[in-house]
């Protein structure tokens, strides 16, 4: 079976099966899109792919994660023909906590290069 075609809108661009995956098994992620270096270069820079069964959900994460530290976030989700929800992709620095309910202390410290 070829893989899903995205929704034109698809913001983070095409999807790709990972090696060895089959979309019918259980806990494997079977198309992904490949994170771009830069993304994860330093410690604390983290990628999150969510998916959920809609955007609210889906963006309600989201803003949990941009409540408590500096985040780049998907301004719209988007949805894959044949497969079920919706995905975003948003970036969160844990070194930089924004939330004065967060710990005094980031999880991550910044390494000097």
């Amino acid at each position: 079976m070829p893989p899903p075609t995205a929704t034109p809108d698809h913001s983070v661009g095409g999807r790709h099966r990972a090696n060895g995956t089959s979309p019918g098994r259980r806990g494997v992620i079977p198309y992904i899109d490949p994170i771009n270096e830069a993304h994860v270069s330093e410690p604390g820079l983290v990628v999150v792919d969510v998916a959920a069964a809609d955007d609210a959900t889906t963006l309600a994460f989201q803003q949990l994660l941009a409540d408590r530290w500096a985040t780049a976030t998907a301004q719209y989700t988007t949805r894959d023909a044949g497969e079920p929800g919706v995905r975003l992709r948003c970036y969160p620095d844990l070194r930089q906590l924004i939330s004065p309910t967060a710990p005094s202390e980031p999880i991550i410290e910044a390494t000097p290069r």
